[in-house]
């Protein structure tokens, strides 16, 4: 599990040269990895509003109500002070309601205590199913929620169109998804904790890319 803490910024002339230099660091100009406890990102907002930052946080250390993103920039073990400064920059401009936490993440538990009483399926019943991040958030590491919500989508599909009741193609699409799922929302956590222990995270395996990009 982890803290996240989300904000955003408009950049104009009172700010320093080299923040002003962000905007034109692409669509990630900063990215901080490999350290323990701490992952962040930041953002250039949207071409239409030009100017504009967004940023994140993301922690698994423990925190209290003092905890704020420039608390934990201080604490954090960053090799750049290129980086230091500018989030440091970033952070003391954004408004003070960004410095609050959102609510503790969570994402879906796979175990097999509790998929036991769901007969192969992930969460629905009846007529009602569940996708992308509503049946299987997961960590921030790929993107792969993303992609699991749009092959979601595919089998979905394919299943209603397979004839018979609605309620047996929802059953039948939550339990053909259910394995590759499982298999991606393991990787992603492995990846997220490797990252958030200050590990880098390896490269995917050639065989486990060649099947995830094979798709469904």
């Amino acid at each position: 599990g982890g803290r996240m803490f989300r904000g955003s910024v408009t950049v104009g002339d009172d700010h320093s040269d080299e923040l002003q230099a962000v905007l034109k660091g692409g669509i990630i100009p900063i990215t901080v990895t490999g350290v323990k406890g701490f992952f962040s990102l930041v953002f250039n907002f949207n071409e239409k509003t030009p100017g504009r930052l967004a940023w994140m946080v993301s922690t698994t250390n423990d925190i209290t109500e003092e905890t704020t993103p420039l608390t934990l920039l201080e604490e954090a073990d960053i090799d750049s002070e290129e980086k230091k400064y500018l989030l440091s920059e970033i952070f003391r401009s954004s408004e003070k309601c960004h410095m609050k936490p959102y609510l503790p993440t969570k994402v879906v538990d796979f175990s097999e205590d509790y998929l036991s009483g769901l007969q192969g399926r992930w969460g629905g019943k009846g007529l009602v199913t569940l996708l992308g991040d509503a049946a299987h958030a997961m960590r921030p590491t790929d993107g792969q929620g993303g992609n699991m919500a749009f092959e979601d989508v595919v089998v979905l599909y394919r299943q209603i169109g397979n004839g018979g009741s609605v309620q047996q193609a929802l059953e039948e699409f939550e339990r053909k998804r259910l394995p590759r799922v499982r298999k991606v929302h393991h990787s992603q956590r492995e990846r997220y904790e490797e990252r958030m222990r200050g590990e880098a995270a390896n490269p995917l395996s050639e065989e486990f890319s060649a099947w995830l990009l094979a798709g469904v």
